[in-house]
């Protein structure tokens, strides 16, 4: 749990030097997920893909979810 907050501290820190960063948002979106925040994660994962919509890590990761949850 620590190196969870830890990451995720890390992961504020990249936003505010760049907001626009798909690797946080999608980071952020893996830890949700493993948190099973399956909502927030999508979220964080739709957040990723307005940076870069043609990231297939991110596509996919995307989509496995949506079925998961579905």
């Amino acid at each position: 749990l620590g190196q969870c907050n830890e990451g995720i501290n890390l992961i504020k820190e990249g936003m505010r030097k760049d907001l626009s960063s798909h690797i946080c948002w999608h980071v952020w979106a893996l830890i949700q997920k493993s948190e099973h925040k399956y909502e927030d994660a999508l979220k964080l994962y739709i957040q990723a893909l307005k940076f870069d919509k043609d990231n297939f890590n991110i596509l996919r990761d995307t989509a496995v979810l949506q079925m998961q949850t579905h």
